[in-house]
């Protein structure tokens, strides 16, 4: 839900911006960041400090039933 809702303030966002713009040959650069996934995740899975922190994570058991799979 939280990545729908983000992705509509992005949409919303964009189109205010080109309602906007004006006239005048400004040279302006707009920044978007996003925080979402790592390569390191994509390719090499969790990363497992991050999923046994037990001040990060509330139900690690259930976390390692998502995500987690032993590799060899």
């Amino acid at each position: 839900m939280k990545n729908i809702s983000l992705f509509l303030i992005f949409l919303l966002s964009s189109a205010v911006g080109v309602q906007a713009q004006s006239s005048t040959n400004d040279n302006k650069v707009v920044l978007i960041s996003l925080d979402g996934l790592r390569w390191q995740e994509l390719f090499g899975g969790a990363d497992s400090v991050v999923v046994n922190d037990e001040h990060s994570v509330d139900d690690i058991e259930h976390l390692k039933r998502l995500v987690w799979k032993d590799t060899k």
